[in-house]
C-alpha cells in the first residue's frame, strides 16, 4: 500500500510540475506579445538617441521604482499586501536599473554597424 502511494505521489508531482511549466510558458508568451509595442518603441528611442538621455531616464525610473519598493516593504505589516508589492517593485526597479546600461551598449553597437 505504501509503495503505490509513493508512486502516485511521484506521478502527481511530475504532473503538477509539467502543468506548472505549461502554464508558465503560456503566461510568458502572453506577456511577451503584450509588451512588444513598448519594447520596440524603447529600442527605437535608444537607437535614435545620440547622447545617453534614455539611459539616464531608464536608470532614474529604475531607481524610483526600487525606492518605492523599499518604502512599501518598510511600511508593510505581516498580513498586508504592500509587502508583496514592495518586493515585486524592488526587483523590477533593480532589473530596470541594471539592464538599462546593457540596452544602451547594445544600441550603440547596432547604431555603429548601420
Amino acid at each position: 500500500m505504501t509503495t503505490i502511494h509513493w508512486i502516485l505521489g511521484a506521478l502527481g508531482t511530475l504532473g503538477l510540475w509539467i502543468l506548472w511549466e505549461f502554464i508558465g510558458s503560456i503566461i510568458a508568451e502572453a506577456l511577451w506579445l503584450l509588451t512588444a509595442p513598448f519594447r520596440r518603441a524603447i529600442w527605437h528611442v535608444l537607437l535614435d538617441a545620440r547622447w545617453p538621455w534614455p539611459l539616464l531616464l531608464l536608470g532614474g525610473a529604475g531607481a524610483g521604482v526600487f525606492s518605492l519598493g523599499l518604502l512599501l516593504m518598510a511600511q508593510s505589516s505581516t498580513n498586508s499586501w504592500t509587502g508583496v508589492v514592495g518586493v515585486a517593485l524592488f526587483f523590477a526597479g533593480a532589473f530596470l536599473g541594471l539592464i538599462s546600461p546593457l540596452l544602451w551598449r547594445d544600441a550603440r553597437r547596432v547604431r555603429h554597424t548601420r
